[in-house]
């Protein structure tokens, strides 16, 4: 008899068996409470080897490392009129693209972003 946990799809796998976390939550965790859950997530026994928690626990966390960089040069280059007035929407570029890789998580999905999403692939 095969056993449950053995699943391709994310949407279909069972909880973990000792923490008992859903692979769907914990890459939705991850997304949203970056850096702490996603270096837990990526260290943690129980989903080291679930390749869909991983997959967005690393492109979490390269986002994280995005975001962290586009703050540094939006401080920098805040004296500049343009980027004054274009400055206020950074943060909810920022924002919203963590929601929605949120969601997708929690609806099962991979959605790999450019570039970062090829590096947590590997």
């Amino acid at each position: 008899m095969a056993d449950e946990n053995t699943t391709e799809n994310p949407a279909e796998a069972k909880a973990s068996k000792s923490s008992g976390l859903d692979p769907k939550l914990a890459g939705a965790l991850s997304w949203l409470f970056t850096p702490v859950t996603s270096v837990l997530f990526m260290v943690l026994d129980d989903t080291k080897t679930d390749d869909y928690v991983q997959f967005h626990a690393k492109q979490s966390l390269y986002w994280f490392v995005v975001e962290i960089i586009g703050y540094v040069i939006a401080s920098v280059l805040a004296f500049t009129v343009i980027l004054a007035c274009v400055g206020a929407f950074i943060p909810l570029v920022f924002l919203g693209v963590r929601i929605y890789g949120a969601y997708k998580a929690y609806q099962g999905e991979k959605v790999m972003l450019p570039v970062i999403g090829e590096m947590a692939n590997k």
